[in-house]
């Protein structure tokens, strides 16, 4: 019939698998590196770590555990815990400006009382 040798049959065989397969892995490692790579997207900056701290600061705040503060409690909250869940870090630069500045008008109440 003029189709080859028997071994042309073999080699079809073999070269269908292999290519089969590398197609095959090729996907795999695709769907594997779009995981991956949503996994980090997605990992979010909030710990344990923090929920812990969080839960710590607000049973502080309300101390009968009914699952309710006042809103003028929720603001110290914010200001007393750290980034990503609270503003602790602004508020420690807030407060070091308000010291330095009450700093300089005791200086200059001084000066001027001379």
């Amino acid at each position: 019939m003029g189709c080859g040798t028997s071994l042309s049959y073999l080699y079809f065989v073999i070269f269908m698998i292999s290519i089969s397969m590398m197609i095959m892995n090729l996907f795999v490692a695709v769907v594997i590196e779009g995981f991956s790579s949503s996994s980090k997207d997605n990992s979010g900056d909030v710990t344990s770590d923090d929920y812990t701290l969080l839960i710590e600061k607000w049973a502080e705040y309300d101390k009968d555990a009914t699952g309710w503060i006042d809103p003028k409690d929720l603001a110290f909250l914010i200001f007393e815990l750290p980034a990503p869940l609270g503003k602790q870090q602004e508020y420690k630069t807030i407060m070091a400006k308000f010291e330095q500045e009450k700093e300089s008008k005791n200086i200059n109440r001084l000066m001027d009382q001379r």
